[in-house]
């Protein structure tokens, strides 16, 4: 729910940059697909989203650059 919260902050706000943690975890097919729309919509008006997550369907659906980090090193690009 927090993550909710706070991503309809920054989109109230017209936040010029977002970084989420986990923004769909927990959520069902449908609430994961209205956060990705959301996204979209701040990458559409311009504005930079940098999101840290484990779920890389989401990341790549919204990524133009993605890093995976395993032992603290970039292991994938």
């Amino acid at each position: 729910m927090q993550q909710r919260v706070m991503i309809a902050m920054a989109l109230a706000a017209r936040a010029s940059f977002v970084v989420t943690d986990e923004p769909t975890k927990g959520s069902d097919a449908q609430n994961r697909s209205r956060v990705i729309d959301l996204f979209k919509l701040i990458q559409a008006a311009g504005r930079g989203l940098i999101m840290i997550g484990h779920d890389l369907n989401v990341v790549r659906a919204l990524a133009d650059t993605v890093v995976v980090l395993g032992s603290g090193f970039i292991t994938n690009r």
